[in-house]
C-alpha cells in the first residue's frame, strides 16, 4: 500500500508536470525539441511506475515471486530504452527499440494485472491463455516493427492483440457473474493460527468489518 501510494503521489506529479510543461509551450508559442522531450520522458516513466508496482504487487504471492521481479526489471530496463531513444539524437534502430521496449511493458502490465485481478479459479484457464496470446502478440510485434511489406503479420498481429485485450476486459465481468452466482471464490489467508484461518474473500459471505482510523485486526488467543 505504501508503495501504491507513492506511485500515484508520484504519477500525480508527473501529470502536473507534463501539464505545465505544454501550458509552457502554449504561452511561449511553440513547441521545441526539449519539451516532446520530457513529455516523452514523462510518459515513459508512468508506464515504467505502473508495471513495476504491479510486478511488486505479485512479488507478495510466493509461487509468482519470479514474475513479479522479471517484470519489475523488464519495467528499468524499458525506460532505460525509451529515456535513452527521446533524449539521444538516435536514428531510426533506437526507436525501434524503444517502440519494443514500450510494447513489451504493455503485454506485462496486461498479464500481471490480470492475474492481480484473479479470484474465481475456475477462470485460472482464461488468464492463461490470455497471457499465451499476448506474449505471441508482443513477439510477432516486436519482428514486425522496422519490417516492410508485412501486411499479413500486421493482419494477424492486431487479431492476436484484439483477442487478448478480450480475455483481459472478460475476467472482471466473468467474475462478477460468477460471485452473483454464488460461485466459490478464491480466497486469500490474512492470518492462521493453530487450525483457523483469516481469510479475505470476495463474497456476499463474511463479515464487512468496518475499522476506525488507525485500528488493526489481531488474531489472539483466548487468555
Amino acid at each position: 500500500m505504501s508503495l501504491a501510494r507513492t506511485f500515484w503521489i508520484g504519477a500525480a506529479g508527473a501529470l502536473i508536470l507534463a501539464a505545465l510543461v505544454a501550458m509552457t509551450a502554449i504561452v511561449r508559442g511553440e513547441f521545441g525539441d526539449t519539451d516532446a522531450k520530457v513529455l516523452g520522458t514523462l510518459f515513459a516513466l508512468l508506464l515504467a511506475g505502473a508495471t513495476a508496482i504491479s510486478g511488486l504487487a505479485l512479488v507478495e504471492r510466493p509461487t509468482l515471486a519470479w514474475l513479479g521481479w522479471l517484470t519489475v526489471t523488464v519495467a528499468g530496463l524499458a525506460f532505460l530504452t525509451v529515456a535513452l531513444a527521446v533524449w539521444s539524437e538516435g536514428d531510426a534502430v533506437h526507436w525501434e527499440w524503444a517502440a519494443r521496449a514500450i510494447v513489451i511493458q504493455v503485454a506485462f502490465l496486461l498479464v500481471v494485472t490480470q492475474r492481480l485481478l484473479l479470484r474465481v479459479e475456475a477462470y485460472r484457464t482464461l488468464v492463461a491463455g490470455t497471457a499465451a496470446t499476448a506474449a505471441l502478440a508482443t513477439l510477432l510485434t516486436c519482428v514486425g516493427i522496422g519490417q516492410d511489406n508485412a501486411d499479413g503479420l500486421w493482419q494477424l498481429t492486431a487479431i492476436l492483440w484484439i483477442l487478448a485485450v478480450l480475455g483481459y476486459l472478460l475476467l472482471p465481468v466473468l467474475q462478477r457473474f460468477s460471485t452473483a452466482g454464488g460461485v466459490q471464490v478464491a480466497a486469500r489467508i490474512v492470518a492462521e493460527l493453530d487450525d483457523v484461518q483469516l481469510v479475505a474473500v470476495r463474497s456476499s459471505n463474511g463479515l464487512d468489518v468496518r475499522l476506525a482510523p488507525g485500528e488493526r485486526l489481531q488474531l489472539r488467543r483466548r487468555e
